[in-house]
């Protein structure tokens, strides 16, 4: 768990929450969004307005016009279908253990191991789930022709399909096979896999690399990805005795439900990859963001929670204290839509694709400013479904999570059809 730091009196992190991971993540983003910014247009544009330069540094703003207008878009969305605004599988790319079968065994166990598998290919997938973007160089290593060599066709969706299709490898081995021995990820099976299995085992799972000159599919810094399933399946078998299950269930501990914030402190102080922190060495700031650790909660809750899949152990009943998943597509969305707005400088380094280095200014503004600015954006649709008499169930489910799914989703179908401007680049392992 992050040290504590002072709390500055700006932030809108209430005192009475406890300090825990999400608090420090809201702590640190309103800090940032605090500073004041490089010219005085930035968080609300003007119309005919020149720039006004001033001494601050933040370089990414919030405008609250436009804002508005996408919590309206979401609401009314919202309202004509009458239902959650995403869902975590809606695309089919996630493994969720419906194939697994096992005749021997009896139909609690079978319930039980199915529970296993789907937790250990959440926590495998977003172990790795970071940087689809290779350097140049990496790229032109495996493509027959440069021409084009900065661009890779791999997507979340790719990892994500490939991850299901080699977790439903052994889903109906014959009936002496464990789940130990054949599951791709088990806890034993992680610790132990190295680059070389790594890629065999996605690779075989990815589309075939186009004949033209377009793109190929690159899956980038395994090493690095190898490395963090070595570290979560070692930290599986010293901590929980091999089991996925007893991770999850060690966040409802004398407590009637789970705690969605316990399982992101639990996991960010087992896992060394999951601390996703920076400091902001101008003025020695402690930032945090734990994106990965987040949106593995979410997954899991997505995926048994809800109260709809039967898994009480995933039922956090605090997952509105998650904040959004500071990554590339969801600032790239809402810079789209005019809701986050950039300094000249730093709209032109990301729209030339220049890389920005993961724990300057720029990147820590921008994640902050994603965070807060989904943290408004969930606030403002709840008062506009209040406003307009909608159901108090559709409401009191609006949270972060849900609206990080939506945002996503809907950069993606943008980012297909090259409707989107250009997202940052970091090389990092945090998103």
């Amino acid at each position: 768990m992050s040290a504590v730091v002072n709390r500055p009196t700006n932030a809108t992190v209430s005192n009475a929450d406890s300090i825990n991971s999400t608090s420090e993540v809201r702590r640190s983003c309103h800090m940032l969004m605090a500073d004041p910014p490089v010219d005085s247009n930035l968080d609300e544009p003007v119309d005919g307005a020149t720039c006004v330069c001033s001494d601050g540094s933040r370089t990414v703003g919030i405008s609250s016009s436009a804002l508005d207008s996408l919590a309206t878009q979401i609401a009314s969305k919202i309202q004509q279908s009458k239902a959650t605004i995403a869902e975590w599988d809606e695309d089919g790319w996630h493994y969720t253990g419906r194939s697994y079968k096992r005749s021997a065994l009896a139909p609690g166990q079978v319930d039980a191991n199915r529970v296993e598998r789907v937790l250990l290919y959440i926590l495998a997938l977003d172990v790795i789930n970071f940087c689809f973007w290779p350097t140049s160089d990496t790229s032109a290593r495996h493509s027959s022709s440069s021409t084009h060599p900065e661009i890779n066709l791999l997507e979340y969706e790719h990892l994500a399909t490939a991850l299901r299709l080699a977790a439903q490898c052994d889903d109906k081995m014959h009936p002496g096979c464990t789940a130990e021995e054949t599951y791709a990820f088990s806890p034993r099976n992680l610790m132990n896999i190295t680059p070389s299995n790594l890629e065999s085992m996605l690779r075989r799972h990815l589309p075939e690399n186009p004949p033209s000159c377009d793109g190929i599919y690159v899956i980038p810094n395994l090493n690095e990805r190898a490395r963090l399933l070595n570290e979560l399946g070692r930290g599986l078998l010293i901590h929980f005795g091999g089991s996925a299950t007893a991770l999850l269930q060690s966040c409802a501990r004398d407590r009637e439900r789970p705690s969605a914030r316990r399982l992101v402190d639990i996991l960010i102080s087992t896992f060394r990859g999951f601390r996703d922190e920076a400091i902001d060495e101008r003025l020695g700031r402690q930032v945090c963001f734990y994106k990965r650790a987040q949106i593995c909660v979410g997954d899991i809750w997505a995926a048994f929670g809800r109260g709809q899949r039967g898994s009480a152990f995933a039922d956090f009943d605090d997952i509105d204290k998650l904040t959004t998943f500071a990554d590339y597509r969801v600032p790239q969305l809402l810079r789209q839509v005019g809701v986050l707005r950039y300094s000249p400088g730093l709209a032109d380094c990301i729209d030339r694709k220049e890389e920005i280095v993961a724990g300057t200014l720029h990147e820590l503004y921008i994640r902050g400013g994603t965070v807060v600015a989904v943290e408004r954006l969930v606030a403002a649709v709840k008062v506009k479904l209040n406003d307009s008499n909608a159901d108090q169930a559709l409401i009191d489910e609006i949270n972060a999570t849900l609206i990080d799914w939506h945002l996503w989703q809907v950069g993606e179908r943008l980012n297909r059809v090259g409707e989107l401007k250009p997202h940052h680049r970091t090389r990092t392992i945090f998103y």
